[in-house]
């Protein structure tokens, strides 16, 4: 949908018949709902992703995350970045300052809600190591010199303790879905951990 909705001034054929799709894919899915459990995890978890370079017309890559809490998703998003970026790890390292600042209303609103503050720093997951190392690194780094100083932002609510940045496969990013087309089965995955379900398969 989101990349459909680039084409609504001049839409040729190949966007009706996606759209179409989408339809299809709606119909199919009416019964799914998100499902939260008690025994789930407590703590909001994050995950995020990008896909670099997705855009063939302006070579702009696509974010990525969705944040998890008692087994289901309670936040979401798939947008395109706003600067070109020059690699993978640029690309990730974008998706995730989008990912920290949705990460830091979420733990603040989590607070309030629960009328405590968790001390401990919310984990994102994100599957580019390279990208991580600059998020923790204090040192000079020529290749990451000219990547905007507002996504340098989250160095600091790192070294703060407030985000923690892992480490997972991308066989296992969640978030792989919201940047990519992806197989019918990693589809299928990436819903089913994300806590939707079928009405009938509670």
């Amino acid at each position: 949908v989101n990349t459909l909705s680039r084409f609504n001034r001049e839409p040729k054929s190949v966007h009706w018949n996606a759209i179409k799709r989408i339809f299809r894919y709606l119909q199919g899915t009416k019964d799914m709902k998100l499902i939260y459990t008690k025994d789930g995890n407590e703590d909001i978890t994050g995950y995020c992703d990008a896909d670099w370079a997705s855009d063939v017309r302006d070579r702009k890559s696509c974010t990525g995350y969705t944040f998890m809490l008692q087994g289901g998703a309670i936040s979401w998003r798939s947008h395109k970045q706003q600067t070109v970026a020059l690699s993978t790890a640029e690309a990730e390292y974008m998706a995730m300052s989008s990912a920290a600042q949705e990460a830091l209303w979420l733990q603040q609103l989590h607070g309030e809600l629960q009328q405590q503050s968790n001390q401990n720093p919310l984990v994102i997951f994100s599957d580019n190591q390279s990208a991580i190392r600059l998020s923790t690194s204090d040192c000079y780094l020529p290749r990451s010199k000219h990547i905007d100083i507002r996504y340098h932002f989250l160095k600091d609510h790192v070294n703060n303790l407030k985000i923690k940045f892992c480490y997972i496969s991308g066989d296992k990013m969640i978030a792989d879905f919201l940047t990519k087309g992806t197989s019918a089965d990693k589809h299928l995955y990436c819903v089913t951990k994300m806590g939707l379900r079928s009405r009938g398969g509670c």
